[in-house]
């Protein structure tokens, strides 16, 4: 198992790392100053930790047909890695607006929903369930579809991760996630007076 993170990895590494996560044999992994043997499992984590979005999507079956990158991309393999979110999403995403919070100690009221790309039609949607971690107590806020905007209020201090399940009506789910920043709300002024 690796001890302490790897720095830079070479493509002869990648095209093997690619490989072993399609079910090869175990793959001995070098860098200047470690080597080590990995099984599957531990190149998936550490890729996880150090490339997220990858794995991720990858392991979920996200992008049909698109492997880890490996090189550089030409524009078609962008917009098809692109047209596989939309695919795999049903072109669904989760978003949010902020307004300064009206509550004392909080920063801004937050409402964070599901839109779907050019349409407003979200009738094949069941429900979404939110979770926004340990701060609102592990709690998973469940939303049914009534015909409305589907999603949830909330007020908040910090920045936080929101991930939603999203449940249709021919029962499959997928999972978004979005991450609510308060940038929008960040930005000061620039100061223009010399001094």
């Amino acid at each position: 198992m690796i001890s302490e993170p790897m720095e830079e990895l070479d493509p002869l590494f990648l095209e093997a790392l690619t490989k072993r996560l399609h079910g090869l044999p175990a793959i001995q992994t070098r860098t200047e100053r470690h080597q080590s043997w990995m099984t599957a499992e531990q190149i998936a984590r550490w890729w996880s930790d150090a490339h997220g979005v990858y794995y991720q999507v990858e392991k979920t079956g996200a992008i049909e047909g698109m492997g880890r990158p490996v090189g550089s991309w030409s524009a078609e393999d962008w917009n098809k890695y692109r047209d596989g979110k939309y695919g795999s999403n049903r072109r669904l995403f989760l978003v949010h607006s902020l307004a300064p919070s009206r509550r004392p100690g909080q920063k801004s009221d937050v409402f964070i929903y599901l839109r779907r790309h050019e349409s407003d039609d979200l009738s094949d949607v069941v429900a979404a369930e939110f979770f926004l971690g340990p701060y609102w107590r592990n709690q998973v806020f469940t939303v049914p579809n009534t015909g409305g905007p589907l999603g949830i209020t909330t007020s908040a201090y910090g920045e936080f991760l929101c991930v939603c399940r999203v449940q249709f009506t021919d029962g499959e789910k997928i999972f978004l996630d979005r991450y609510i920043d308060f940038a929008e709300y960040d930005l000061e002024e620039p100061d223009f007076s010399e001094g």
